[in-house]
């Protein structure tokens, strides 16, 4: 319904459903269910979660920089994409990838990331930027910060059931552990996702990237 009421908005500009969408924002905002148990990355490792009343995100106490999310989701993506492994196969909620915090104050990046806008002397900034950058647009400070975050990869397969997984060691001694699957061999230790047509085309990205 979100989605179909947005599309008219994008097509007809109305202020009636404008209103209307605000009401249904607030309402799933005001009934959404925080979770802030912890969480376990792809390598075993574990992060706790908290959530900031104040800016409506997300974050991790275990972060040595501070970064906020606009959902849970959003801030787990971020976590394995940092935390590669086989501890366990992440698998992820699609509908959560809605962002609520509509502040025209903040923007959300594809990522889930959320930045704070700043503003003075005709010029727009983001307060998360540790290398400052000023626009003299809007629109094109939120280009930037967009184009800074794309989304997070993630795996997107099928596991083949008739191909056992096969440990394989690096020359520099690392194990990878490698799966079929509809898309091609793959292991979770690879920090890029991707998919080789063959054992010994995944074998080789492994050895030129863990020599002695």
């Amino acid at each position: 319904m979100k989605s179909m009421l947005q599309d008219r908005i994008d097509l007809d500009n109305d202020c009636n459903l404008k209103y209307l969408s605000a009401l249904i924002n607030k309402n799933i905002l005001n009934n959404v269910i925080i979770n802030t148990g912890n969480y376990i990355a792809p390598n075993c490792k574990e992060y706790g979660i908290s959530y900031d009343g104040a800016k409506l995100a997300f974050t991790s106490p275990s972060f040595k920089t501070v970064v906020f999310f606009a959902n849970r989701d959003a801030l787990t993506r971020y976590i394995d994409s940092k935390n590669p492994g086989d501890c366990h196969v992440s698998s992820y909620i699609s509908a959560s990838w809605y962002f609520g915090n509509t502040d025209p104050s903040k923007h959300i990046t594809p990522n889930g990331k959320i930045y704070t806008i700043q503003s003075g002397n005709n010029q727009y900034t983001a307060a998360e930027l540790l290398k400052k950058k000023y626009f003299s647009k809007l629109i094109d400070l939120r280009k930037y910060l967009d184009g800074k975050n794309p989304p997070f990869q993630v795996w997107s397969h099928t596991v083949d059931n008739t191909f056992s997984p096969l440990t394989y060691t690096a020359p520099n001694g690392k194990v990878y552990t490698i799966y079929k699957t509809n898309r091609g061999y793959m292991s979770y230790k690879l920090l890029n996702i991707k998919y080789y047509t063959t054992l010994d085309a995944i074998k080789a990205y492994i050895n030129k990237n863990n020599m002695k």
